[in-house]
């Protein structure tokens, strides 16, 4: 699994990157610490997975999310998971099917749940 991480709290990136290639089998994650370096990576490069920060420096969240959304690049369609600190932020108008918030602090064991659910990859059980 490919999947883009775009978090701009530096050990929150590394756990997530950490927890995801211990979790999926055969998973790679590249880590962007911006909007605008995400935009870049997701209208370039096809993910199976982006587990995306909603207040990061650069491109907000919710704009990085509402440009892919709307252009026919590789990822237009890509499951996401939007993290936010923010309890009354405006990005409730993003939940639909491929598009889940989860509020801050992480908590890891969902993220992952949520993560196999939307991909439909479910990694062999130990």
């Amino acid at each position: 699994m490919n999947i883009l991480i775009c978090e701009d709290d530096e050990d929150l990136a590394t756990m997530l990157a950490e927890e995801f290639v211990a979790f999926f089998d055969d998973s790679i994650c590249t880590i962007v610490a911006n909007g605008d370096r995400a935009y870049q990576e997701l209208e370039t490069n096809a993910y199976d997975f982006i587990n995306m920060d909603m207040n990061i420096p650069g491109m907000m969240g919710h704009e990085v999310i509402r440009r892919i959304r709307a252009g026919q690049g590789p990822n237009h369609k890509t499951p996401i998971i939007l993290l936010s600190a923010e309890v009354n932020d405006s990005s409730e108008a993003f939940a639909t099917d491929s598009i889940v918030k989860i509020h801050k602090p992480v908590q890891m064991e969902k993220v992952l749940e949520i993560a196999a659910v939307m991909t439909n990859y479910f990694p062999k059980m130990a």
